[in-house]
């Protein structure tokens, strides 16, 4: 199955800016969009619409979490990507030493 050209924008969003930044941004408008929507409910006397600028706003907030969640989940996965190589390059080191050490007692 292809992507939607919606899903084709947020991955490219998110490669380009760093994983679950399409959330934030799509998650602050939804926000922005609940506090207008809200706004609107209360000068027009209008409780339904109030309420469901209220709803949006919480969805809004829910999905900038969800976006920095994966930020911060991309973060650690490079983190450790960076200590694995590291270890790696110790073992390579104490691996040569040692083959070095066992040709000299030959």
């Amino acid at each position: 199955m292809s992507d939607s050209p919606k899903e084709k924008m947020e991955k490219a969003i998110d490669r380009a800016a760093g994983a679950g930044t399409s959330d934030k941004i799509e998650g602050k408008a939804k926000e922005l969009l609940g506090q207008a929507q809200e706004k609107i409910g209360h000068v027009t006397s209008d409780p339904e619409t109030e309420a469901q600028g209220i709803v949006h706003q919480a969805q809004g907030k829910a999905q900038q979490l969800v976006g920095a969640v994966k930020s911060e989940a991309e973060t650690l996965a490079e983190q450790a990507k960076d200590k694995l190589e590291d270890v790696a390059e110790i073992a390579r080191e104490k691996a040569k030493a040692v083959a070095e050490a066992v040709k000299k007692a030959m």
